[in-house]
């Protein structure tokens, strides 16, 4: 299986650390991993005609995979504006998106309830638009950059998510 996880923080942080770990428990299970760090990347909006990095060094990556994983922080109730981007650029390529699993990651500040369930369900809309199989979500409540490798209860979530995402 091919996993590639997108991580759409614009800085080192919970988001990226999650998604690393989610990964590794996929690893481990024989999954061969990309991780997509966008903040790395220079992806311009949709109309932009100035060449970038989305359709030589993004969409390769994820038409190539079997599944995705979104770790994105969470502000204001949605995903960050890099993934909102790299959606946004995705939209032409939406049959390309079809039947591939779709796991999510979010860090937020608040609870899930009043913070992370809106972007959760902005993105099983997402899921559903693109014809992608919506897999689940794990939520880390975090107050401080690198807060979560402290977080004992969302490490096992993150571990247990991504076997499942092998099987």
């Amino acid at each position: 299986m091919k996993i590639v996880g997108i991580c759409a923080s614009p800085r080192k942080g919970n988001s990226e650390l999650a998604l690393k770990i989610l990964l590794d428990s996929t690893k481990q299970k024989g999954a061969e991993i990309n991780l997509v760090l966008l903040r790395n990347f220079n992806i311009g909006f949709v109309g932009t005609k100035k060449k970038d990095d989305f359709d030589k060094k993004i969409l390769p990556r994820i038409v190539g995979a079997d599944a995705l994983i979104f770790a994105s922080p969470v502000y204001y109730d949605m995903v960050s504006p890099q993934l909102l981007n790299l959606i946004d650029r995705l939209n032409p390529h939406a049959n390309l998106m079809k039947n591939k699993n779709l796991e999510v990651i979010l860090c937020g500040t608040a609870s899930f309830r009043s913070s992370g369930k809106n972007a959760v369900d902005y993105l099983e809309r997402v899921a559903e638009i693109y014809n992608m199989k919506f897999i689940g979500y794990v939520f880390g409540r975090v107050e401080k950059a690198g807060e979560i490798a402290k977080d004992k209860n969302t490490i096992s979530k993150l571990r247990k998510f991504g076997a499942k995402l092998v099987k």
